[in-house]
């Protein structure tokens, strides 16, 4: 009795073990191929700008991030009880790292990764929990040529990999808390309209914003709508009531058209309603989008204030770019996977000479197989299957 009673529990946690969690998945052959290539390119970019690379642990206490919300990421305990998640996002262990092991390192500190982030999408069916990245952060810096080095550098990143047709929207993260700031709304409420305004849903933001019983603050459902070429600055200017929303509009502005001046005009979107929901930003932010995806393939901006709450105070911006993203669009991933070149099949007791000859052949960049056949004829056929037309036989006199 009590064997039946265990064969049924084990059947009951195998009911999922043919399928992957929602919003996970596996990547086979060709795609991890273009994984690694878009993962490869932005690396040696990197690294050719002066970023050195840094990992961080894929299991971090919760308590790192505080400005992430909570029912994004994925949570466990360890074994003391303590409450852990798996990495939500990069830039705040990096902060984490800048903050500790990295305090004495002389800034501007640049700093490279290329590693997996979890998070839930409840809202976004299709969308990826599992995302594998590849950005960097530049810490200790406070000026407009940081933040074009960063922006640049990630346009150049999509560029290296091929991305098609490629768009990026430039915003800032004080324009909507300044145009806000005088109609002292609840930090709720705020957030509210923030995602109402991220979604471009104009007719609830309208709904929730006659709700408040607010007139003035109705202004802020012309945000979304505040989009486009440098045309857009005339429109936002009717929104500013404060100095520093016109700080904010001209330095925007300023960022815009160097972008133009290095020939990007066609690339560049301006988009004022443009909102994180990651609230560490604080200044210039930013997002690329590639043809035939609706996910953003690469995000980023300033964080002034994140690092503070490690114990130090420093600037910061840097970007992260979805590698799968530009891997499903990148040319390696449309092609059929090469087959070998040539099998080579070793008689019995050449096994190992069969092996040895093969690593030989691959050094002249040729993909090669070792027949695990026991026989002539049978790794003959095998080949035939696989279309190789080529087959070495080794042996004693070879």
């Amino acid at each position: 009795m009590s064997v039946k009673i265990k064969d049924k529990v084990l059947i009951g946690l195998k009911k999922y073990n043919k399928i992957t969690p929602e919003g996970i998945r596996d990547f086979i052959f060709e795609e991890c191929t273009a994984r690694e290539d878009v993962a490869g390119k932005l690396t040696r970019l990197f690294d050719s700008r002066g970023y050195s690379p840094v990992t961080t642990p894929g299991l971090e206490f919760m308590d790192v991030f505080s400005s992430f919300p909570a029912e994004a990421m994925y949570k466990l305990s360890d074994p003391n009880g303590r409450l852990m998640v798996l990495r939500a996002d990069t830039t705040m262990p990096l902060a984490r790292v800048a903050a500790t092991r990295l305090k004495d390192y002389p800034v501007p500190l640049r700093i490279c990764y290329k590693q997996n982030v979890y998070t839930v999408n409840q809202e976004m069916s299709g969308r990826s929990d599992e995302v594998f990245q590849a950005g960097v952060e530049l810490i200790g810096a406070n000026s407009k040529r940081a933040d074009l080095e960063v922006l640049l550098l990630a346009i150049e990143g999509l560029k290296r990999c091929d991305a098609p047709d490629f768009k990026v929207e430039i915003g800032h993260a004080g324009f909507f808390k300044a145009i806000a700031e005088p109609f002292n709304l609840s930090d709720d409420v705020m957030e509210e309209i923030r995602l109402f305004i991220e979604l471009k849903n104009y007719a609830m933001l309208n709904d929730y914003l006659v709700s408040l019983d607010n007139k003035d603050a109705l202004i802020l459902n012309k945000l979304p709508r505040l989009f486009g070429a440098g045309e857009t600055f005339e429109a936002a200017k009717e929104m500013c009531k404060s100095d520093k929303s016109f700080e904010i509009l001209d330095y925007l502005s300023e960022i815009y058209n160097d972008l133009c001046a290095v020939g990007l005009k066609e690339k560049i979107i301006v988009d004022m309603g443009l909102v994180q929901h990651n609230d560490y930003y604080s200044g210039l932010i930013f997002k690329g989008f590639v043809s035939g995806s609706g996910e953003t393939a690469m995000s980023g901006g300033r964080y002034d204030n994140l690092l503070s709450q490690f114990g130090i105070e420093r600037k910061a911006t840097g970007f992260a770019i979805n590698v799968d993203i530009l891997a499903k669009s990148n040319a390696l991933i449309k092609e059929k996977r090469r087959s070998p070149d040539i099998i080579v099949f070793g008689e019995k007791g050449c096994e190992a000479k069969a092996i040895e000859y093969a690593n030989s052949l691959t050094s002249d960049g040729k993909i090669c197989e070792t027949a695990l056949c026991e026989t002539e004829e049978e790794a003959r056929e095998y080949a035939k299957s696989r279309g190789i037309t080529e087959v070495a036989v080794i042996g004693e006199g070879f």
